[in-house]
């Protein structure tokens, strides 16, 4: 997988949809909350999957800058990790993993 920027008219479209159509929904759960209940973090995550198609970083993982599997990709288009790094990810544990958000493929992110 490439980054956004290799995907074809096509399929760049239909995953624009696809993530489209997800914000939509998540943004009318989100209504039917009241003020007080913070964003989701799916709507979040949708949100900033749009923003790294539209810049052309969708499918480059967040800590190796290597592509994401097309595969993993299919199976979770919000997907910012290639296996390997989720996999490291896991690992050292998701506490652990908050506290160090600088991208060593990225830095200041």
């Amino acid at each position: 997988m490439q980054s956004s920027e290799g995907l074809s008219p096509s399929a760049r479209e239909s995953l624009q949809s696809r993530l489209e159509a997800q914000r939509q929904e998540l943004e009318r759960q989100a209504e039917s909350h009241t003020r007080a209940n913070p964003p989701d973090q799916r709507l979040r995550d949708v949100n900033a999957a749009l923003k790294r198609l539209e810049v052309g970083t969708y499918g480059v993982c967040f800590d190796c800058a290597k592509p994401i599997p097309q595969p993993t990709l299919d199976a979770d288009p919000l997907a910012i990790r290639d296996t390997e790094c989720l996999q490291a990810y896991e690992a050292i544990g998701k506490d652990q993993a908050a506290g160090a958000i600088v991208s060593p493929a990225r830095p200041g992110l």
